[in-house]
């Protein structure tokens, strides 16, 4: 006995006493990591075995709802289908005309639309007028007699209908033609093609049944009819309960929903998934762990071999003096322990020491070398940023030129953004008369409370060009900075005026292909930046940008002036409307139009001469222009008619304009060699309704409305009526 013993510890000796310490640890971790393993893996393939199985069953009942919303949305879209066959104006032709042929086509293009299997039209007492498809419906069914009543209440019904050994998903609707002619009936029978789609749409088999008493019949299955049939017996009487039953090599876990019923007949949802299809995804599940186990296992044989490794000392050591050279001290030396391995790291170590010693000292002196770049490229950054809001500004300024109408807006515009742009405090555009040699104030601007106003001009107010520092500018035709005003002698005061919270002034004359067109006026309080010089050359810059629109607006008023009378021309009117009918659009406002023409002008022409007309158009032109606001767009429409666009205003307030304008026309005398002269105006008032949305319609509504101001005797208002107005006109008259 003892000595089997000895030789059982013999071979133990042989099996690990030649292996060293490492082997032994590796050997040991392994089998524990194993054992643990092993455990592990059985408890979660069972854990997640039950898991699987009772979250399929849960899934039962999440499919039975599923299911349900399935068919509410059939129920939708054969709603839907029926309502677009209901509203189908060819086929209510066809119904009042009996054309089958007709009748038959619509509803077949209507089903195939749906992808239903049947579609019928029924006569309001129930008979089928016309059936498409491969459904049947029969007349006196009690389910389709109830939805028809149904929808006589409710305008459309929908359900399920029981009928012999045959159950259908139907909806109800009226034919309407305006009342009630038919009914249009559309549906899904419950077949084995219904199943295999929710089948695929699901990914469980359904099997529908009817139960009449006792007597079960399938209507339609996913499965083989015998599996079926089998598991149909097996299932459980009382509604979602869900059973297990074997079926050959597999077993089936089975719940039954109802869904449809009448007096003697109930429509079963039989959901039926197999115990393998449940499970595959704990043998996807087991195949993972096991190769996750292997994988740990292996890292674990690593691991061991690499913690029993018996170098701690030379580790200890490199450890110490690798926290030394942590804490920066790359001057620490590192010198061999051992000949072997260890040693060769040691050297190596302190060869890596050395040599990160010197990328140090260059990647020190490559960060002050990019310290100082980073400087550098913040300052041109800066610079740059600053072009680009300078391009930006002249790009503003451009888009502005283009887009705002006005002359006095755009330079209004250019001088806010000059203003807002350098803290100004002041600005004014002065216009050179070359002839003359004197300077004008066109316009002034003037910040208050930090925001910036328009300020009123004194005419009276002219500069001659030997004066002040504009006048300077425009003699030298170099801008003029004057950075403390205060002890500057050529400022000229306006009206000996002087406003002591100006510290600064720039005076930039503007020209224009070699000719002094005026000069811009810039002033600053003592409380703000000064300008740089850069700020100083972007400044002469946007002179030029402003020469070019004061140059322009010359041009541009010519193209659209009219010669004589100095009003807007029609083109110019054509467009104004246009964008104003778009603006009010847009901003949902109002918008109104006036056209208006002087009473009896050919004769007058006759009578007095053509060069008198010409002079009754100037004189009604001035007194128009008195008669409206600088936004409204007064221009001559044509001959001795014009047209006003009054944005913002409504009838009430275009009538009372309209009024204005005609008295003031009356009551104006006109001085011409023939004596003095009067003439009136009849005018056509139109605003922009739901039925006038474009320039024509408004313009045909004011000139009927002129035409009727004419019929009733001229020199009155006439408004075009509105909607409701013409509506109450017509029942009046009727």
């Amino acid at each position: 006995m003892v000595r089997e013993t000895d030789k059982s510890k013999g071979k133990l000796a042989k099996l690990f006493g030649r292996r060293g310490l490492q082997s032994k640890l590796t050997l040991g971790f392994l089998a524990l990591l194993l054992s643990v393993q092993f455990v592990a893996f059985w408890t979660i393939h069972d854990s997640v075995k039950e898991n699987a199985t009772q979250q399929s069953i849960a899934e039962f009942h999440t499919t039975f709802n599923t299911f349900m919303s399935f068919l509410e949305m059939q129920t939708r879209q054969l709603v839907a289908v029926a309502n677009a066959l209901s509203g189908d104006f060819a086929f209510k032709a066809a119904v009042v005309e009996t054309d089958t042929e007709t009748m038959k086509s619509i509803l077949d293009n209507h089903r195939q639309r749906a992808n239903s299997d049947i579609m019928a039209l029924l006569s309001l007492e129930g008979k089928i007028i016309e059936s498409v498809g491969v459904g049947r419906i029969e007349e006196g069914e009690m389910g389709l007699a109830k939805l028809r009543k149904q929808a006589e209440e409710n305008g459309k019904a929908a359900g399920i209908t029981l009928s012999g050994n045959n159950a259908m998903q139907i909806v109800v609707v009226p034919l309407m033609a305006p009342l009630p002619v038919a009914w249009v009936v559309l549906g899904f029978s419950i077949n084995d093609k219904m199943v295999a789609h929710l089948q695929q749409i699901f990914g469980i088999h359904v099997t529908f049944t009817l139960e009449k008493g006792r007597e079960k019949i399938i209507l339609a299955t996913s499965l083989p009819l015998d599996a079926s049939r089998s598991l149909l017996s097996n299932s459980a009487e009382q509604q979602s309960l869900v059973v297990k039953s074997n079926q050959g090599s597999d077993s089936y876990y089975s719940g039954s929903y109802l869904i449809a019923q009448d007096q003697q007949t109930q429509l079963f949802a039989l959901l039926h998934k197999s115990q393998r299809s449940m499970l595959e995804r704990l043998k996807r599940l087991d195949n993972f762990l096991m190769a996750l186990f292997l994988v740990i296992l292996g890292g674990g044989a690593i691991v061991a071999y690499l913690i029993s490794y018996s170098i701690i000392g030379p580790i200890k050591y490199l450890t110490a003096k690798a926290r030394t050279i942590q804490g920066g001290h790359l001057d620490t030396e590192i010198m061999p322990m051992t000949n072997d391995e260890i040693g060769d790291l040691s050297i190596a170590f302190a060869e890596m020491t050395r040599n990160l010693k010197a990328q140090s000292e260059e990647t020190l002196f490559a960060y002050k070398m990019l310290e100082q770049k980073h400087v550098q490229m913040q300052k041109l950054n800066g610079e740059l940023d600053k072009k680009l809001f300078e391009t930006s500004m002249l790009l503003d300024i451009s888009k502005d030129t283009s887009r705002v109408s006005s002359f006095e807006l755009l330079i209004g515009a250019i001088l806010d953004k000059i203003m807002n742009m350098f803290s100004l405090d002041r600005a004014s555009i002065m216009v050179f008369d070359e002839s003359k040699k004197k300077f004008k104030l066109l316009l002034v601007k003037k910040r208050v409370n930090d925001q910036i106003e328009l300020q009123e001009i004194d005419p009276l107010i002219v500069m001659d060009v030997s004066e002040g520092v504009a006048g300077q500018a425009v003699r030298t035709g170099e801008p003029v900075f004057i950075d403390d005003l205060s002890q500057d002698t050529s400022f000229k005061k306006y009206n000996n005026q002087f406003d002591h919270t100006i510290a600064a002034l720039t005076c930039v004359p503007l020209k224009r292909q070699g000719q002094m067109i005026g000069v811009i006026n810039l002033a600053q309080c003592e409380n703000r930046k000064k300008l740089s010089k850069q700020d100083k050359d972007f400044l002469v810059t946007i002179a030029s940008q402003v020469a070019i629109v004061i140059e322009n607006s010359g041009l541009h008023e010519k193209s659209t002036t009219d010669n004589l009378t100095k009003l807007k021309n029609q083109m110019f009117f054509r467009v104004s409307l246009d964008r104003e009918i778009s603006l009010a659009e847009r901003s949902s406002s109002s918008l109104c139009l006036l056209l208006f023409d002087i009473d009896h002008f050919k004769k007058f022409n006759d009578t007095y001469g053509h060069q008198t007309g010409d002079l009754v158009l100037k004189e009604v032109a001035k007194v128009v222009e008195t008669c409206f606001r600088k936004t409204d767009v007064v221009a001559r429409y044509g001959g001795e008619e014009f047209a006003v666009v009054m944005p913002n205003s409504t009838m009430e307030g275009g009538r009372r304009v309209a009024e204005k304008l005609r008295a003031s026309i009356e009551n104006h005398v006109i001085h011409s060699e023939q004596g003095p002269l009067k003439v009136t105006v009849s005018v056509g008032i139109a605003t922009l309704t739901p039925e006038t949305i474009d320039a024509e319609s408004l313009i045909k509504r004011a000139d009927e409305a002129l035409y009727q101001a004419k019929a009733l005797g001229r020199n009155n208002c006439q408004a075009a009526p509105t909607t409701s107005e013409m509506s109450a006109f017509t029942k009046k008259a009727s």
